[in-house]
């Protein structure tokens, strides 16, 4: 009985975790690129793209064949040897599969960068799996002077650039870790309880 009802709590505590965690995930570009950041330049250096978004705003766009995750949550873009710098203008994540690319851009206006898949891989191609890297690389004029916590940041060129599944956010594990520990102390102190009612 003692079993069950110890299998049974933590079923729940399962169960509420799920319920509470964050829908967030990130995202990930990741390239070597020449620019510059806050009127400092940079070449052939590695940068990372973070995106944060929540799958479940992923939605027909306004063009046949699109889908987009938009509003993202927040974008920050890490160069090597200058850190993260947040962009401070709305952005989304998107897929057209009549072009054949994943773009990620303002929310409102052109694109910022376009990675472009083969027409092999299009039809299984989904925000859920990794790609790249691909040499069908787009950056779009549109890439420069965007507004970040570090300053303007431009990106000239980009080369080997791959996208990575997204991965849960750190917080959106908080619950269901906060989830076994209550499990955990539970069982420990039923167990204590048992050891004294025979001592």
């Amino acid at each position: 009985m003692r079993i069950l009802a110890a299998a049974a709590t933590f079923v729940l505590a399962l169960v509420l975790a799920g319920a509470t965690q964050a829908s967030t995930v990130l995202y990930t570009f990741s390239g070597t690129g020449t620019g510059s950041l806050n009127g400092t330049a940079f070449t052939n250096v590695g940068f990372k793209i973070f995106l944060g978004g929540d799958p479940a705003t992923a939605a027909p766009g306004g063009v046949d064949n699109t889908l987009i995750v938009s509003p993202l949550d927040f974008a920050i873009v890490r160069i090597d040897g200058f850190g993260d710098a947040t962009v401070s203008q709305v952005t989304r994540l998107g897929i057209n599969r009549d072009t054949e690319g994943l773009y990620f851009g303002r929310i409102l206006g052109p694109d910022f960068l376009d990675l472009f898949v083969s027409d092999s891989d299009e039809d299984a191609f989904n925000f859920s799996a990794p790609y790249g890297p691909v040499g069908g690389i787009s950056l779009i004029a549109e890439f420069s002077d965007i507004a970040t916590s570090q300053g303007l940041l431009t990106l000239d060129t980009a080369s080997v650039v791959s996208f990575a599944a997204p991965v849960p956010e750190p917080a959106s594990w908080a619950p269901m870790i906060l989830g076994f520990g209550a499990v955990g102390a539970l069982i420990r102190r039923r167990r204590a309880q048992t050891i004294l009612a025979l001592a």
